[in-house]
């Protein structure tokens, strides 16, 4: 658990030192171990946001919206890619 709390810590950080690719790595190995933490669909959607990925921001969004009804940050990034 400790683990995947880390790799979560550190994907903002990575965002913000412009390092995508390892953000993206950080939330996809998260996903890995465990897919139903809304938070880790939620960062994954946000780095895809950031790369300009745009198609992909709304699947993950609604993934984490689908395990937390209540993520106000998903509903918006949701509503902005839709």
């Amino acid at each position: 658990v400790a683990g995947l709390v880390q790799l979560l810590q550190s994907v903002p950080l990575l965002v913000r030192e412009g390092d995508l690719e390892g953000a993206a790595e950080a939330c996809d190995q998260a996903l890995a171990s465990s897919p139903g933490i809304a938070h880790a669909w939620f960062l994954r959607g946000f780095v895809h946001d950031v790369a300009h990925e745009h198609s992909q921001v709304a699947p993950c969004m609604r993934r984490a919206l689908a395990l937390d009804r209540d993520r106000v940050d998903a509903w918006l990034f949701l509503a902005e890619a839709e």
